[in-house]
Parts: structure tokens; sequence; C-alpha cells
């Protein structure tokens, strides 16, 4: 599935275009996108922070859309890989610091993060620090 992006600036998504994309809803196909494709993650790995289970994801068809809980996680994944890609200027570079265990957040993954909004913000936020240089 395409999304149309807001232009700005930076090239990142807006708060409405996500909020667009979430009420469109997420097909499995997008997710498999990111999650498979662009982070190499499987259904497994996926699902211990996506809120749904294995047996709901393999029932799926490629344009069935994902539960709620699970497409919320999935355009977090997106909407902090856009700004991790920003920050680190690479997309190659944006989801190695997405895999790689961070102190700010307890010793967890920023993706092992991604359970919930609130974590999912906070992740938005050290990125934010680290753009501007702001140490934490």
């Amino acid at each position: 599935m395409e999304y149309k992006k807001s232009s700005n600036s930076t090239g990142e998504l807006s708060l409405s275009d996500y909020s667009l994309m979430y009420s469109s809803g997420v097909h499995k196909n997008y997710y498999m996108v990111v999650v498979h494709n662009t982070f190499d993650y499987t259904d497994k790995d996926f699902c211990a922070i996506g809120n749904t289970s294995m047996r709901t994801l393999s029932r799926l068809k490629d344009n069935d859309f994902l539960p709620e809980p699970a497409a919320e996680v999935v355009l977090s994944l997106v909407r902090t890989l856009d700004k991790a890609t920003v920050v680190f200027g690479s997309q190659e570079a944006g989801v190695k610091w997405i895999k790689t265990p961070n102190a700010a957040l307890g010793g967890l993954t920023p993706f092992q993060a991604m359970k919930n909004r609130f974590s999912a913000e906070e992740v938005m936020n050290i990125l934010g620090r680290i753009q501007y240089g702001v140490y934490s």
C-alpha cells in the first residue's frame, strides 16, 4: 500500500500523515515490507511487541488489514525509522540504531520499546535529543 507523504523540509511525515495512514488501515503486505524486509525481523519478533498473536498474523491474507493495535506498532516503527533516517543520515544507520540496545531505554532496543505509544514516544524523544545534541 502506498501512502502519500506531505512535503516538509526534512522529508518526514507529519503526525496527520500517520493518523491518516492509521485510519485508512495497514495491510499485511505493508507490515511484511516494514517488519520482514526493512528490519529483517520475524513474525515472532513482531508479536512480542505488536499486541497480536502469531496465529492472527498467519491467518491474514496480504491485503487484509492488521488489527488496530498491531497497525499502531507498525506505524510507530515507520515513524521512528523516518526520524532515525534523518538523524543518522541513512536508512541503514537508522535500522541499526533501532535494533541496538539503548541505555536510555533500560537496555532495551528501540524496537523492543515499541510495545505501547508511550514508549514509542520516548524513543522519538531520544532521537530528538540526539538530533539536537542534548545528551541525557
